[in-house]
């Protein structure tokens, strides 16, 4: 079953991705702060603009900042409702607010490598999507609780993984990954150990059935060399073997808790 823990490692390492240095970059956009200008000379050529309705109330401001500029448009109610912004870095920043002055939509990209995209709803959660020379990745969180959905593909490697996380980001519920050769699955029980893994390749395929701590207790394999099943104690030793060979011979050995051989019965030696 090793190739199923290879490819957890690589659902756990594409989560991280995913719910790790994009969903905290985009959640730290900021906005370059709007100043008003101090010493403007002219309108076609000035370091801040203001343009008002028929009634002279602010509907959108322009102007430079310290470090690049902003755009900031505002609607009949003197509320601000589009922010764009260039920023240190390169970086560009546009965000959506609703009426409240809650941020909706933002969209950022740090200098040209980095882009992100996060739709936040108002109890924490929402979705967030980021690509950079990785990959991309896709994070789905529900209201109030981190709990969510994430998705990540490497970029120039065909692999993929999913995973489902429970009341923190770190906390793996379920994962699924895929590669060339082959794709894993896995179910973490209580405390966040892996309970069960399901993963097949170009050699066969094999599930795995771990005790509470994680460790493994039941393993089940199928392949071109044949089928096998093996259950092992908590101190992780083989107590019970049974496998059959392609040509259809069964051999089973019990071992007690160190490893030593009390029983076997091999039908391919049977026959000799």
């Amino acid at each position: 079953m090793s190739r199923g823990r290879t490819l957890r490692a690589a659902g756990m390492l594409l989560a991280s991705f995913v719910g790790g240095a994009f969903y905290q970059w985009v959640s730290g956009m900021a906005h370059p702060a709007w100043a008003a200008p101090a010493d403007a000379a002219e309108v076609v050529r000035a370091k801040g603009f203001v343009l008002v309705d028929a009634n002279g109330q602010e509907r959108a401001r322009l102007a430079t900042t310290q470090d690049g500029a902003s755009l900031v448009l505002i609607d009949s109610q003197a509320r601000e409702r589009l922010r764009m912004g260039v920023g240190p870095g390169q970086a560009v920043t546009v965000k959506t607010l609703d009426p409240t002055g809650r941020e909706r939509a933002i969209l950022g990209s740090d200098n040209g490598l980095q882009w992100g995209v996060k739709m936040p709803d108002a109890g924490g959660g929402g979705v967030t999507l980021g690509l950079d020379e990785r990959g991309a990745a896709l994070s789905m969180r529900l209201a109030g609780t981190p709990a969510g959905l994430e998705l990540g593909t490497l970029a120039g490697k065909r692999e993929a993984a999913m995973t489902l996380t429970g009341d923190t980001p770190q906390k793996v519920v379920a994962w699924l990954g895929l590669d060339a050769d082959g794709a894993g699955i896995g179910v973490n029980g209580q405390g966040g150990k892996e309970a069960l893994t399901l993963g097949t390749n170009s050699k066969g395929t094999g599930v795995e059935v771990n005790w509470p701590g994680g460790s493994r207790a039941v393993s089940l394999g199928v392949g071109a060399d044949g089928a096998g099943v093996s259950l092992v104690d908590r101190k992780a030793q083989e107590r019970l073997g049974l496998s059959i060979v392609p040509d259809g011979a069964a051999a089973m050995a019990l071992k007690d808790d160190g490893g030593h051989e009390l029983w076997r019965m091999d039908e391919s030696e049977a026959k000799r």
